[in-house]
């Protein structure tokens, strides 16, 4: 309703090239103890106020403000626009004139004024404004349903828009919008309708007010600085060389020019004056600047270094300009005789010789210079200077520059102390000097990283110390597009897998593709995988041994082609039942547990038994297969070893499908091997002695081999029963997993040599010894 900037603060965000402005906010909020009324309804008690209902009624409701969040409240602070839906403010019945006031803490831009009555507006008002936090008003706006009759003095024209007046913008926002405090004077009650009975009451009521402005700053900030639950701050973040709660002065060293407020296409940017580095403040003199036909007005103030003048351009009394200084630098000035700073009782001399006595840190005929390792002369100093505080890691040696303290540095390290690195370099205790970041120049945000770590910032997606791979817990070409790393969070390193590969890379103790189980020697409570008992690495040994052993033993049956008989199978199992009877002495596992493999140990006698009385006399050499079974056996061989992890064999999980299509995976060998050795391809071979042929067959027809599916089930129902005997405990089998797996697969291994032996003895031995080993070594 008031007046808007919008039009001119828009699009003049940027500072560079000429006046800015802040963003603008609504003033109330934060500021609710600075909003007044002089008038309330029911702050000493309820009143009611009656006002129209429908076209012929009227409601009646009381007003109760004397707590101030009771829902018939009706205080000032309700108008604000965080108050809240059914909140407003209502002056007493019949009041008038009202007045509310807005008293601010600074000098303010005024945006926007915007009023939202309720009931009847008000037939008149006037908006008024001070700059000097109250101490005088001056209206800026008449409002009034007959502006000739209620404001007779006031000459009357149509509200005008802010870019209709003829002014430049600068002057506008500087004369017009500024102000500490707006005042809202209500002078008329709004009419209301007469009904029959009891009359309506005449009061004023608004229901929400928003005053939009921002920070006053003379067009030399952009931003101002917030305060809590506050949407404009007071204090501007001034540029232009300009200081002050409202840019209203240049800064301490910019007085060479006097200040102006910024124009548009002009910052008028304050100047710095020149005082030689020898003064931290100036002022600006008007009879100085005119002097020098208005290019010049500063004056330093306090020149330090003995130096004096309006640009500390000369040296004080009692000094000199040392010849060998610039007028800059902080010793351009000698003192005649001893250097009161340096030297001790105030710059007294010996009377004869003119000598001087300097302090501890101090050298030099005039005790003006300070020792190697040592800066800052100063007279306040009881050592003269201070000691050089170079890091040892960044600077070349512990002397530093007398003067500023500067130590040398090494390369590409910067800082008085040679204790950082420069932009683009990271790792400050380097001894050959800081090392390039080599950020990613697409792939990092910028050229810079962290001092310490030489982290780069990446951009989303990106990871890596340079940008230049994927992220954490991904891995691939980040130009194609990373991929998540297919592994167990709880049991990886930091970062996941290799970055190129996508390997996991496993915490120790920890093993599996994607790191999700404990490896040998550490007992199975992942992920934290602690070392196992001593106990389990004497048996691991023996396990490896027995691996060994039996890896030798293949590669010679392979090797010479020799036919083991069923003693060796016998031989075999027995080795079996020793390394369970070791199992069972050198772990100590629950009574269950120990039931279970002294089970085994009796099966396993049973089915050497069986074989001993049952010797086959069988000789398959003149078979065709046979060199094709021993070229199988050593390619089964190869692949086991290209299984190995390190030393010990991949652990395979058995299951009962898993073990029934074993075995009917070789029965079904059997029956081609039977085959094959009934034929007539054996009988017509001209090197065959037919009593030889005649003894084979006989031997095959009393082999006793389950041929059919029935016994063959027969058989692993007997492996089920065996299975579901032993203990189904969570905690017997958390304590004594690896034995009981180590039994099951000696056991099983015992059964398929049993069965195995009875059909083909030298197909049996070539068999099973690869998957003996490879049993063998799982169960290790």
């Amino acid at each position: 309703m008031f007046m808007s900037l919008s039009a001119v603060c828009a699009g003049q965000q940027d500072c560079r090239s000429g006046a800015c402005y802040p963003a603008m906010g609504d003033l109330l909020l934060g500021r609710e103890q600075n909003l007044h009324s002089s008038s309330t309804c029911g702050l000493m008690g309820s009143e009611v106020v009656c006002t129209p209902h429908g076209q012929w009624k009227m409601k009646c409701c009381p007003c109760d403000s004397r707590n101030p969040a009771a829902y018939n409240a009706h205080r000032i602070q309700n108008v604000i626009s965080s108050a809240g839906p059914n909140r407003w403010w209502q002056s007493k019945k019949d009041v008038s004139p009202v007045t509310l006031q807005l008293d601010l803490d600074g000098m303010y831009h005024l945006e926007t004024v915007s009023f939202s009555f309720k009931g009847p507006r008000p037939d008149a008002l006037i908006v008024e404004r001070t700059r000097d936090f109250g101490r005088s008003w001056q209206p800026v706006l008449y409002m009034a349903t007959d502006c000739p009759s209620t404001f007779p003095q006031i000459h009357f024209y149509p509200l005008r828009q802010f870019a209709d007046i003829n002014l430049p913008n600068e002057h506008k926002i500087e004369v017009a919008s500024g102000f500490t405090g707006l005042r809202v004077n209500l002078t008329r009650l709004g009419s209301v309708p007469s009904m029959p009975g009891r009359s309506l009451s005449k009061f004023y009521a608004l229901r929400e007010m928003r005053v939009m402005g921002s920070c006053f700053c003379h067009g030399h900030a952009n931003r101002c600085n917030n305060l809590p639950n506050t949407q404009v701050g007071g204090v501007c973040e001034c540029q232009h060389n300009t200081a002050g709660v409202n840019c209203e002065q240049c800064d301490a060293l910019h007085n060479d020019l006097p200040w102006r407020p910024a124009e548009n296409g002009n910052t008028h940017t304050c100047k710095r004056c020149e005082c030689n580095n020898h003064a931290d403040r100036c002022h600006f003199d008007a009879e100085r600047y005119e002097a020098t036909g208005r290019r010049s007005g500063g004056v330093c103030d306090n020149c330090n270094h003995h130096t004096a003048g309006p640009n500390c351009e000369r040296c004080a009394n009692n000094y000199y300009r040392n010849p060998l200084s610039d007028i800059r630098s902080p010793d351009t000035c000698l003192r005649c005789l001893c250097n009161a700073a340096g030297s001790v009782n105030g710059g007294q001399c010996d009377a004869q010789t003119g000598e001087c006595v300097c302090k501890a840190n101090v050298e030099g005929e005039r005790c003006d210079r300070c020792k190697a390792g040592h800066y800052n002369l100063n007279a306040n100093n009881p050592l003269g200077c201070s000691k050089c505080s170079c890091s040892p890691d960044g600077s070349v040696s512990g002397v530093c520059d007398q003067l500023t303290g500067q130590c040398k540095c090494r390369p590409h390290v910067e800082g008085l102390s040679c204790d950082r690195c420069a932009a683009g370099y990271w790792n400050p205790s380097s001894p050959n000097g800081c090392q390039p970041c080599n950020c990613d120049p697409i792939n990092a945000r910028s050229a810079t990283c962290d001092q310490r770590t030489g982290q780069c910032l990446c951009r989303p997606g990106i990871g890596g110390r340079t940008c230049s791979g994927c992220p954490d817990n991904t891995y691939g070409d980040p130009l194609i597009g990373c991929r998540p790393c297919v592994c167990d969070p709880s049991g990886t390193e930091s970062g996941g897998c290799d970055k190129r590969t996508g390997a996991c890379l496993c915490k120790p103790g920890v093993t599996g593709a994607r790191c999700d189980a404990c490896s040998r020697g550490h007992c199975a409570s992942f992920p934290e995988c602690p070392a196992c008992p001593s106990c389990f690495f004497s048996m691991n040994e023996r396990l490896q041994q027995l691996t060994l052993t039996l890896e030798r033993l293949s590669n010679q049956l392979i090797s010479s082609g020799s036919r083991p008989t069923s003693s060796d199978a016998s031989r075999r199992i027995q080795t079996l039942m020793d390394a369970l009877r070791r199992l069972q002495e050198t772990v100590s596992v629950p009574p269950q547990s120990s039931r279970a493999l002294t089970d085994a140990l009796q099966r396993l006698n049973q089915i050497r038994y069986s074989i001993n009385i049952r010797p086959t006399r069988c000789s398959l050499t003149i078979c065709q297969n046979d060199e094709n079974y021993t070229a199988h056996s050593e390619q089964q061989l190869r692949i086991l070893k290209y299984e190995k992890v390190g030393f010990y064999f991949t652990l395979q999980y058995c299951t009962l499908p898993s073990v029934y299509y074993e075995c009917f995976s070789l029965f079904e060998a059997v029956q081609q091997s039977f085959t094959l050795e009934l034929g007539v391809d054996c009988v017509s071979e001209p090197h065959s002695d037919p009593d030889e042929v005649q003894r084979v067959c006989e031997a095959v027809l009393e082999a006793q081999v389950p041929l059919s599916m029935v016994k063959l089930k027969q058989k692993l129902k007997e492996l089920q029963n065996l299975a579901s005997s032993l203990p189904d405990s969570s905690r017997v089998l958390e304590n004594s997993r690896e034995q009981l797996e180590n039994a099951r697969h000696l056991l099983e291994e015992a059964n398929n040599t049993r069965y195995t032996t009875h059909a083909n003895d030298t197909l049996t031995i070539h068999a099973n010894n690869t998957r003996f080993t490879a049993n063998a070594n799982n169960t290790s």
